[in-house]
């Protein structure tokens, strides 16, 4: 099940929650920032959709450019950020971690 994202109230608790659980990884809390900056600059309106069990919100991030459906999540075995197609399931199209710089981070949204 996932929770849409109409305002800011749901991504703080969204992020909150992400930051809060990056204290064990460490290399991504920066990441996660500039990827939620740059979801909230390039989705389309009304496309965020954040998964959610037992009334809490999870990590996996929804959403769309141009109609086309992204996921974004933590990959565990590389420690790093993904870009996922379609579905937290889907082909990684694009990582990052804190070492990413933010202009790679634009770039990249610039493409999708």
């Amino acid at each position: 099940m996932s929770v849409l994202a109409k305002d800011l109230e749901i991504l703080q608790v969204y992020l909150r929650g992400v930051m809060h659980r990056t204290e064990h990884a460490q290399t991504v809390r920066g990441t996660v920032l500039g990827l939620a900056g740059a979801v909230i600059f390039k989705g389309d309106p009304d496309s965020l959709e954040i998964n959610a069990r037992n009334d809490s919100l999870g990590n996996v991030m929804w959403f769309k450019i141009n109609g086309r459906r992204f996921a974004i999540a933590y990959n565990h075995s590389t420690a790093k950020i993904e870009i996922r197609d379609r579905s937290q399931s889907g082909p990684a199209l694009h990582a990052f971690d804190d070492k990413t710089p933010s202009a790679e981070i634009a770039a990249v949204f610039e493409t999708l």
